[in-house]
């Protein structure tokens, strides 16, 4: 999120996509600002989401939320480790940035939680 912070105040014109599925000249090089503000949008939604899963479950495992993010998606292969490492990823930033709490290794819990 920082880097993406970062390079939102960059000033960049175009921007090429590493991951792209297209060799498309318009599919992969696209203009920066558009995408960097969708990339920005696309994670703090998704960080909202595991907040929120998190608070309404009251406690909630990787596996938990994994279930709650991921699996109506039906994911295989390396996508479930790709799912797993951004879940990693995303609940140290949410530690980190303190709006959630690990209460137990791999276990998280809103940090206050319900009564």
């Amino acid at each position: 999120m920082d880097t993406l912070r970062t390079l939102q105040k960059t000033k960049l014109d175009w921007l090429l996509l590493p991951h792209s599925i297209s060799y498309d000249p318009e599919d992969v090089i696209v203009e920066a600002k558009t995408k960097i503000d969708d990339y920005l949008e696309y994670r703090e939604d998704r960080l909202e989401q595991m907040k929120s899963a998190i608070e309404q479950k009251g406690k909630a495992s990787k596996e938990d939320l994994y279930q709650i993010l991921y699996g109506p998606k039906n994911l295989t292969g390396k996508l479930v480790l790709m799912a797993n490492r951004n879940l990693d990823l995303q609940a140290e930033y949410l530690v980190r940035k303190g709006l959630v709490q690990e209460s137990e290794p791999g276990i998280y819990s809103p940090l206050n939680p319900r009564l």
